[in-house]
Order: structure tokens, then C-alpha cells, then sequence
């Protein structure tokens, strides 16, 4: 059976940014966070609406709730911001050819909360830099993590949210 519970912590960043690794560590670390399951796809009709799916962790790790921390903050979930160089994130965006037809998500965030950024194609990498540093100015966190430097230390942030 499963059962809905109450979220208590989103980790966010631009998308590339290790969300993935993230909860995979948290969760190893006693921590149980998704990865893209509470914010797994943006409205169509309205996607500046935050519309949660099913949550069965306390935590959340998803590049799709970075516009929407402000709100998640009024409600009382802890927001982790989790940073990695941009440059590091553009380089994996622009390796990995993102399109913005063929990642329905990405395309539809993208196109909502940064317009300007993807005007020409094939996409450059100063448009995927110019995305990761705009995508990451929608980020209001109670904290900040550093990739590159994560430890157990980092956990003291989530005491008593599970």
C-alpha cells in the first residue's frame, strides 16, 4: 500500500545539475527523497500553477520545482538549493543536444519561466548557459549545497523534517 504523505523538503537546481545523484544519496543517507515524481510534469494549460502528484517520500528532488520555491517556502517545505558550476551545467545540457520539441518538460519550463533564452537554433551554448544562470535566479532556498561538496554535514539541514 501506498501511502500520500506531506512533503518537507524540495532539493532544486537548473536541470544537469545532479537532482538525480541527490536523492539517491539522501535516500541512502536515511533521507527518503524522489527524484522527479512530485513535480514530474508542468500543466500544459497552466504550467506557472504548482500542481503536485503523488508524494510518498518526505523528499523531493526535481529542476521543475526551482519556480515554484517561493511557494513551496510559504507552506513550510524546506527548500535545498543545490548548486553546481553553471558552466558544468551548460556543457552537460549542450552535450546532450537538449531540444526543447523533444523534452516536453524541459521545453514547456523553459518556454514559461525563461522565454528569451531560446531564440535561434540550433542552441548554443551561451543559450544553455543563459538558461542554467536564469533558471537558477528562480531559486529562493532556505540553504545551499555545494555538489562538489557534499557530506554528512549537509544532512544537520533536514533534522527533524522526517
Amino acid at each position: 500500500m501506498v501511502h500520500k504523505m506531506p512533503l518537507r523538503w524540495v532539493v532544486t537546481a537548473p536541470p544537469r545539475s545532479g537532482t538525480t545523484w541527490i536523492s539517491k544519496w539522501l535516500t541512502q543517507h536515511g533521507y527518503p527523497t524522489s527524484h522527479e515524481r512530485v513535480f514530474l510534469s508542468l500543466d500544459p494549460a497552466n504550467p506557472t500553477r504548482l500542481r503536485f502528484q503523488r508524494c510518498i517520500y518526505p523528499g523531493e528532488s526535481s529542476y521543475l520545482a526551482a519556480p515554484f520555491t517561493s511557494e513551496l517556502r510559504e507552506m513550510g517545505i524546506k527548500v535545498i538549493h543545490l548548486r553546481r558550476p553553471l558552466e558544468d551545467v551548460a556543457k552537460s545540457m549542450h552535450r546532450l543536444n537538449w531540444d526543447l520539441g523533444q523534452d516536453t518538460h524541459f521545453g514547456l519550463g523553459a518556454r514559461t519561466f525563461t522565454p528569451d533564452v531560446f531564440d535561434e537554433e540550433p542552441f548554443s551554448m551561451a543559450q544553455y548557459l543563459r538558461f542554467a544562470e536564469e533558471w537558477t535566479e528562480l531559486i529562493q532556498a532556505d540553504t545551499v549545497w555545494d555538489l562538489y561538496d557534499i557530506s554528512e554535514d549537509n544532512l544537520t539541514d533536514l533534522e527533524g523534517l522526517t
